[in-house]
């Protein structure tokens, strides 16, 4: 009985310590080591990505701040300044400027007294002719063949055969002269037959000190007879600047078929820079 009895009881003791495992399941620590092993891999990871996402958002700013200091785009875009400096390109004003001296006006200005021979014979032109002093250059309009190409008179040269005329001016060229033109209208009436030059007229530049030939500006031959007024214009290769020159009209008849030269509204011109 004694033993039965004990029996029973180790039974209900052992049965007891085997229950309290299942009702210790609520208390389990395990569950709450559960969380705290959870905080590891939580802790962990978050102070990591927490520090990453620091670094990451200061690499953000920072980027930011490239961005922001842009400085570098925004530089950019101040550097286009230079670009907007092309003002030295637009500064071409000193090219326009590019008048000799720099700076200066540049104007036409007319040499000649007289130039259209509107005021009739008389200085400052000089007269020459072969046939002597009674051989008048100088024609009214209503005395010409064709009439003048503008105003009351032209001037008739040749006409005649073995002739020789002349007509010139002395004109002072500007010390500031940088070009020189020479410009009028010509009417030529020839019987030469023959393609060959036999008449011929010049107009050329002399020093007047001495009657040095300096250049000649124009040539006008039997060949270019017109048949009705026609303008000429002819650049000096050099301004003779600061020079006295005579602007001398020489023509030249042949023995043989006459020639005749009309010239009307001459004009010398020198661009001047002051």
């Amino acid at each position: 009985m004694r033993l039965t009895l004990l029996a029973a009881a180790v039974a209900v003791a052992v049965g007891c310590a085997e229950g309290v495992p299942q009702q210790a399941l609520p208390d389990a620590p395990v569950a709450h080591d559960a969380q705290s092993d959870s905080a590891p891999p939580g802790d962990a990871p978050v102070v990591v990505q927490d520090d990453a996402a620091a670094q990451d958002d200061a690499a953000v700013q920072h980027d930011a701040a490239v961005q922001h200091d842009g400085g570098v785009q925004h530089d950019g875009g101040a550097d286009a300044a230079p670009q907007q400096d092309a003002a030295p390109q637009q500064d071409s004003a000193p090219q326009a400027d590019a008048a000799p001296d720099g700076g200066c006006t540049v104007q036409q200005v007319e040499l000649l007294t007289n130039p259209g021979f509107d005021l009739g014979p008389g200085l400052p032109w000089y007269e020459y002719s072969s046939a002597g002093a009674a051989d008048e250059l100088f024609y009214p309009a209503a005395s010409l063949p064709h009439g003048a190409q503008a105003g009351a008179y032209a001037v008739w040269l040749g006409g005649a055969n073995g002739l020789r005329n002349q007509l010139w001016q002395t004109v002072a060229v500007p010390a500031g002269a940088t070009a020189l033109r020479v410009t009028g209208y010509y009417w030529i009436s020839s019987q030469e037959t023959v393609a060959s030059v036999w008449d011929t007229l010049t107009i050329a530049l002399h020093d007047s000190s001495d009657g040095t030939l300096l250049e000649t500006m124009v040539t006008l031959t039997n060949l270019d007879k017109t048949t009705a007024w026609v303008t000429f214009s002819a650049d000096a290769a050099t301004a003779h600047a600061g020079a006295s020159v005579d602007l001398l009209i020489d023509a030249q008849t042949s023995l043989t078929d006459i020639t005749t030269w009309w010239l009307d509204t001459l004009a010398v011109t020198a661009t001047v820079c002051q």
